[in-house]
């Protein structure tokens, strides 16, 4: 089974989500927590520390990839661990043959992205419970 990794990219209070490419065979023109697969000999931190790198040309230290309560999803395809990245280095910048554009959105309006990918909107509870409590 696969284990695939995603951030919520937190900036000023609202949540940064990129859409997939339309040129991607999987799950094209939606948008999704940035992530991808964990290689073999990664650690959760150290795939999702890459991804970010490769798809938004970000670089996230380690201390700055946090951990919440109920923050994995299985399915019978893949586990996906998701966590919350609030600090990083560098500007945003999209690869197009991976992201088509970015949206910012409020906490309370995340649940009402359409496009959303189905198993993240399945974590959105634990996100929303996670960053609201004071």
């Amino acid at each position: 089974m696969a284990n695939v990794v995603g951030a919520v990219l937190i900036e000023n209070n609202k949540i940064i989500l990129p859409k997939r490419s339309e040129m991607l065979k999987k799950m094209p023109n939606k948008f999704e927590f940035p992530g991808g697969k964990v290689e073999k000999n990664e650690t959760l931190k150290e795939a999702l520390k890459r991804e970010l790198q490769e798809e938004l040309s970000i670089d996230v230290d380690f201390e700055n990839i946090i951990e919440f309560p109920n923050n994995v999803l299985a399915t019978e395809k893949f586990t996906l661990s998701i966590f919350i990245v609030k600090e990083w280095k560098n500007e945003i910048t999209l690869n197009p043959e991976i992201n088509s554009e970015i949206i910012k959105v409020d906490f309370d309006e995340l649940k009402n992205v359409k496009e959303l990918l189905e198993t993240d909107k399945q974590l959105i509870p634990a996100v929303l419970k996670f960053i609201t409590t004071p």
